[in-house]
């Protein structure tokens, strides 16, 4: 399991992913999770390996987001 620093006045987080495409990994999360997370590499050629998670939402929704994305990842052995 990965720990986030607590971001910094964002109203959103990075977290790394499993060593994929992570263009690829934020269609398929989309699709197969109904998660929508944007790759970091929208935000730079240095963002691979990281999908943008934002937090501006209701809790529950996160907190079903969260569920869906480790649901998504245990399914896919990632």
């Amino acid at each position: 399991e990965a720990e986030l620093a607590p971001p910094a006045g964002a109203f959103y987080a990075f977290a790394p992913v499993p060593s994929c495409d992570t263009i690829s990994f934020a269609k398929t999360l989309a699709t197969d999770a109904a998660v929508l997370v944007i790759p970091r590499l929208a935000f730079g050629t240095r963002g691979q390996g990281f999908i943008r998670i934002s937090y501006a939402a209701p809790v529950e929704q996160i907190t079903a987001g969260i569920e869906r994305i480790g649901r998504f990842l245990r399914a896919s052995g990632l």
